[in-house]
């Protein structure tokens, strides 16, 4: 988990899809904490993203490396808007504090089944699973 956290820490845009009917959707995030052993991020209940993942968990996400690789992964989006998980995500990404402190309307989501394939500039590439 900690080397997909910090891809997506280091990459400070990726973009993050979920499925809408049948059809593909992408938008780019650029927030996540790590918070009880999980990896977070998080939205604001009422965008269509989070309905979304209410209707189909299955997300992916990719993001190009500073290095000049890139990573992407599939995951199960739920839903855990803890004040504990809320209070991690504000911590560590305060630009959100403006938007959503005290916003009942902000939902923290952790990612379990994880796979991620990173591919580093020389194109070596690592498959991770947790």
């Amino acid at each position: 988990m900690d080397k997909v956290y910090d891809l997506l820490k280091s990459s400070k845009v990726f973009f993050f899809a979920t499925v809408n009917g049948d059809k593909p959707v992408i938008r780019p995030f650029g927030a996540v904490t790590r918070h009880g052993g999980k990896l977070y991020i998080c939205t604001n209940s009422k965008k269509k993203v989070y309905a979304q993942i209410g209707a189909n968990h299955a997300i992916a996400i990719a993001a190009m490396t500073p290095d000049g690789g890139w990573f992407r992964l599939s995951a199960t989006a739920v839903l855990d808007s803890s004040p504990e998980s809320i209070d991690a995500m504000l911590t560590e990404n305060p630009m959100l504090k403006g938007m959503y402190l005290g916003n009942p309307d902000f939902a923290t989501l952790y990612l379990k089944d994880v796979v991620a394939e990173i591919s580093d500039a020389d194109n070596e590439q690592t498959f991770l699973k947790f």
